[in-house]
C-alpha cells in the first residue's frame, strides 16, 4: 500500500494466509532491510528506507512457511507524488538546442524533442543538448521539448522555434558586359533586391587583368576576367560580368610623298624692235604729227 506520504507505505498481507508462516523478509538487493515474524493480528509492516524523494523502489519477499517451503515475490513500489527534478532554461545556442537540468532520480526515462511535428532526436535524461544542425535555419521551426517516464507520461514539456523566415535576395550587374583600355577604370553598378542595406563583396577571376579597388574595376593589362558579385550572408545572391581589356590603340601618321622644290622664275627681259618694225612703228608715230602741220597750214 502506498501512502500519502510515501515514507509510510506499507506491505499488506492476509493473516490467513501469512498465520501460516513463521518468518518474513524484505530484501533491497542482496540485503535483508526488513525481517519480521507474522502475528495473528498483524496484516502489514512499514517499509523501511523510503522518503518523499524516491520515485521508485525495487523490493524482494521472502516467506517462510512454517512447514519448511519457501515463496519469493519480487515488489516494486512507486511513488506517484515524487518528482524527478527540474529541467528549465530550454533555450536555441547556436545550432544546438540546450537546456538545465537537475535529475534527483529514475523516474525521468527519456528526454524528446520534436520538430514541426516529426521526431528529431531522443536522448537520456543526464544529456544537455541536441543538435539542430538538421534544421533548415532560414524558415521558422517549431520545436517541442517533453520528458517522459517510463510508461510515456510527460513530466515536463515547453515549446520554442528557432530559425527566421527566409528573404530572398538578388543581385545583377547593371551591364552584360564591359571593355576597357589598358589603364582605364569603370565604378561598378549593381541592383539588389530587395532594397535594404547590405555588404557587396566583388572578386577577380584575374587580378593581373583586372583588378578590383573600392568598387571600381581597373584595366591592367589586355585579356579577359570574370568579376563577381556577392551579398554578404546570402551566397545565393550573386551575378557575374564579363570584362575585356585591349591595348590602347596608337595614332598611326600616314607618310606623305616628298614634294619636287620649285626653281625661282627670273622675270623675262623686254625684247627691242630691230629693222624694218622698228621704222613702221616710227612711221605710225609721225603720221598723226604730219596732220596736224598740214592743217595748221591750210588755216
Amino acid at each position: 500500500e502506498v501512502a500519502e506520504n510515501f515514507a509510510q507505505s506499507k506491505l499488506l498481507y492476509p493473516n490467513d494466509f501469512f498465520a501460516k508462516a513463521y518468518k518474513i523478509d524484505l530484501l533491497e538487493g542482496e540485503d535483508v532491510i526488513s525481517s519480521f515474524r507474522p502475528l495473528d493480528n498483524q496484516t502489514s509492516v512499514i517499509i523501511p528506507n523510503l522518503n518523499a524523494g524516491v520515485y521508485q523502489k525495487n523490493y524482494k519477499v521472502n516467506v517462510y512457511f512454517r512447514d519448511g517451503q519457501m515463496a519469493t515475490k519480487d515488489l516494486e513500489i512507486t511513488n506517484p507524488h515524487a518528482v524527478f527534478g527540474t529541467i528549465d532554461n530550454v533555450r536555441v545556442s547556436g545550432k544546438n538546442l540546450i537546456w538545465n537540468s537537475q535529475i534527483d532520480n529514475a523516474m525521468l526515462q527519456k528526454i524528446v524533442v520534436s520538430a514541426n511535428g516529426i521526431p528529431l532526436g531522443e536522448v537520456s535524461p543526464t544529456t544537455k543538448e541536441i543538435s539542430l544542425e538538421s534544421l533548415n535555419d532560414k524558415q521558422v521551426n517549431n520545436i517541442i521539448f517533453s520528458a517522459l517516464d517510463a510508461e510515456g507520461n510527460v513530466l515536463f514539456t515547453t515549446s520554442l522555434t528557432y530559425g527566421e523566415e527566409y528573404i530572398p535576395y538578388s543581385v545583377s550587374f547593371t551591364d552584360d558586359n564591359a571593355q576597357l583600355e589598358v589603364g582605364e577604370d569603370k565604378t561598378l553598378q549593381v541592383t539588389v533586391l530587395p532594397n535594404l542595406d547590405v555588404t557587396l563583396v566583388f572578386t577577380s577571376s584575374d587580378s593581373s587583368i583586372v583588378r578590383i579597388d573600392e568598387g571600381k574595376i581597373i584595366a591592367v593589362k589586355a585579356g579577359e576576367a570574370i568579376i563577381t558579385v556577392t551579398v554578404t550572408d546570402h551566397p545565393e545572391a550573386t551575378d557575374t560580368l564579363a570584362v575585356k581589356v585591349v591595348k590602347v590603340e596608337e595614332e598611326v601618321v600616314e607618310p606623305t610623298e616628298p614634294v619636287d622644290p620649285v626653281e625661282p622664275v627670273e622675270p623675262e627681259t623686254p625684247v627691242k624692235e630691230t629693222g624694218c618694225k622698228s621704222a613702221m612703228s616710227l612711221w605710225y608715230l609721225l603720221i598723226p604729227l604730219g596732220l596736224v602741220i598740214l592743217r595748221k597750214k591750210k588755216y
